[in-house]
């Protein structure tokens, strides 16, 4: 949790500024697969309706192999802490991906948002994986067991090697795309909204008349020279989110419009850490520094 707080602090702390709860708040209702599904449904490349399956709908299941290595695991191999917690990751997980374990994700803190049931199939297989290592580990046969394995996981999955459809919209599909880069704008911000027509440039006069001269055009910062030959007003093109800075001629200024004077101006915008996110970054670096100095003293 430590290692990695540099992300899930200020996802946790600064979602109240995005729209996710008000798109996703209840979303995973709907998301929980059954059983039956995450031991065999068919791949295909739509969306997640586990409740009421659609044709072409996205696959649910587990993998029949990690699941027959989790059996092999319970009857084959003497329980010890290791073969315990790996088979407890593995039950909790899928536990949390079916409709029983929703009073948990309706009383839980920060549990929903996890959007979906079905990611903590990510920690099922990878449990799962380790389950093989421990099979391999305390089995004999090691090599042939190893080479089954391996061969049975590819073959499970050998028609996962082509492309089944190429979409290939051309560049301008992309160029001109008029939505955000998530599937419901869940992450603009509240006061925020998507744009229906392409941005003239990150700086343009609202009023007024003038130059307008990009020196540097970056996601996180943008310096720009203005020669203005009237009084004007300017727009930064650049929704606002905790963090973004906008100074004219050195000394800050209200986000997104300001005003100047006629003659030559230098605007700067750059979005800088909160000190959530400096929170943050200090309790990922200070768990590294703790996590090698206990490995160090664990070899010594």
């Amino acid at each position: 949790m430590g290692l990695s707080a540099w992300f899930w602090i200020p996802a946790v702390l600064e979602k109240q500024y995005t729209r996710f709860d008000e798109v996703f708040g209840n979303f995973y209702q709907t998301q929980f697969p059954g059983l039956q599904q995450l031991v065999r449904s068919p791949w295909g490349y739509g969306l997640s309706h586990p409740q009421n399956p659609e044709p072409g709908d996205m696959s649910y299941q587990i993998g029949l192999v990690h699941i027959g290595v989790i059996l092999l695991l319970i009857s084959k191999i003497k329980s010890d802490r290791l073969v315990i917690f790996v088979l407890a990751v593995f039950a909790i997980s899928v536990f949390l991906m079916l409709k029983i374990s929703q009073p948990l994700w309706e009383n839980v803190p920060f549990l929903s948002m996890v959007q979906f049931p079905l990611r903590f199939q990510a920690i099922s297989i990878f449990a799962a994986s380790i389950a093989a290592g421990l099979l391999i580990k305390y089995l004999p046969f090691k090599k042939i067991l190893f080479l089954s394995l391996l061969f049975l996981v590819i073959y499970a999955n050998r028609n996962h090697w082509h492309i089944n459809q190429v979409f290939d919209p051309g560049e301008e599909y992309y160029l001109n795309l008029k939505t955000t880069s998530t599937s419901f704008g869940e992450h603009l911000p509240k006061w925020g909204k998507i744009y229906d027509s392409p941005s003239p440039g990150k700086l343009e006069f609202v009023t007024g008349t003038g130059k307008i001269n990009i020196l540097e055009d970056k996601s996180h910062r943008v310096l720009a020279e203005i020669e203005a030959t009237t009084v004007a007003t300017l727009r930064f093109n650049q929704i606002y989110f905790p963090g973004w800075e906008l100074k004219v001629d050195g000394k800050n200024h209200s986000f997104q419009q300001f005003d100047i004077e006629p003659g030559r101006h230098v605007v700067w915008a750059e979005f800088k850490n909160t000190s959530v996110r400096n929170l943050a970054d200090g309790i990922s670096i200070l768990s590294v520094i703790i996590y090698l100095l206990w490995l160090r003293l664990r070899r010594s």
